[in-house]
């Protein structure tokens, strides 16, 4: 959904950020999920080759292929206005508004239990027109790097696969 646009009026203002967090949590876990499956199946495939007989190795492996380990929490997001020169946010030839923003979300992610805090940020920007008559705003277009958003999110989402593979391997050698 990030990666159209879409349009907001009157009749959907209040809906619509839920939509946008929503698919930023479903990515997310999308992504974890998938990082998961694909990380520990290599890692399942190596343990088989090492040592053909089940060991508690890969007795781990095989507890975190499973996705219903896998939840999500709460969800934070925010947008925060990079500072600028005021000279170059605004054009004041043709009367346009120009702002740079940065999108934060915190999300808390628990797998097998292990509750972790992800953390994302992708840069964005703000531009408007106003009315050369009463100088408000026209309209507001607000444009995610979604590239950018995914990128990170995939960085967010191997690093959070990766520590919760290590501190399990950790516990099933207690």
């Amino acid at each position: 959904m990030l990666a159209l646009p879409f349009f907001v009026n009157k009749s959907n203002v209040e809906t619509d950020p839920i939509k946008i967090i929503n698919n930023v949590s479903q990515s997310l876990l999308h992504l974890i999920e998938s990082t998961l499956l694909s990380s520990n199946a290599a890692l399942l495939k190596q343990a088989f080759q090492r040592h053909p007989s089940l060991s508690e190795e890969t007795s781990v492996l095989t507890q975190l292929l499973q996705i219903s380990s896998i939840t999500t929490n709460t969800v934070v997001t925010s947008f925060r206005v990079v500072p600028a020169n005021r000279n170059t946010s605004r054009n004041w030839f043709n009367s346009k508004i120009l702002l740079l923003l940065v999108f934060k979300t915190v999300k808390g992610v628990s797998i097998l239990g292990q509750l972790t805090a992800v953390s994302f940020q992708a840069p964005d920007t703000f531009t408007s027109p106003f009315n050369c008559h009463d100088e408000l705003l026209q309209h507001i277009d607000i444009e995610f790097d979604t590239i950018a958003l995914l990128q990170t999110m995939t960085k967010q989402a191997q690093s959070c696969v990766r520590k919760t593979s290590v501190n399990n391997s950790r516990l099933s050698r207690f």
